[in-house]
């Protein structure tokens, strides 16, 4: 996109970086709730650090890295995801857009390719 840009869970360094912001949300902040959103980013067409996994790998992968981060004792809320790749992974998901005062926000004027869900509403 444009303005926002999502991390290649594909790559060693973002798959740690997520265990760690998920441990110490977790383990040294005391979350036991955690609501992960923008989720479908990781599925998007992209070049990938591993081009061998397909996006569904890639989700499944970023998915499992989460979760086993945060621990099966922790409620995990998915917004934002492909509904089959949130399956097993979390403990419910948002399944609607984000909800505001109008339609279509206004931060889709200058950045639509970021906003899918936001065309057809």
């Amino acid at each position: 996109g444009k303005w926002f840009h999502c991390l290649d869970i594909t790559h060693p360094g973002v798959q740690q970086h997520v265990r760690d912001t998920v441990r110490m949300a977790v383990h040294q902040w005391g979350f036991r709730y955690l609501k992960v959103d923008f989720l479908y980013c990781t599925a998007l067409p992209a070049a990938r650090y591993d081009p061998r996994l397909t996006r569904a790998q890639a989700m499944d992968l970023g998915m499992r890295i989460i979760r086993e981060a945060a621990g099966d004792d922790v409620f995990l809320l998915g917004c934002s995801i492909p509904l089959g790749s949130a399956l097993g992974h979390v403990d419910s998901i948002r399944v609607s857009a984000d909800a505001g005062l109008a339609w279509f926000p206004d931060i889709c004027s200058w950045d639509k390719t970021n906003l899918p869900a936001a065309r057809n509403a």
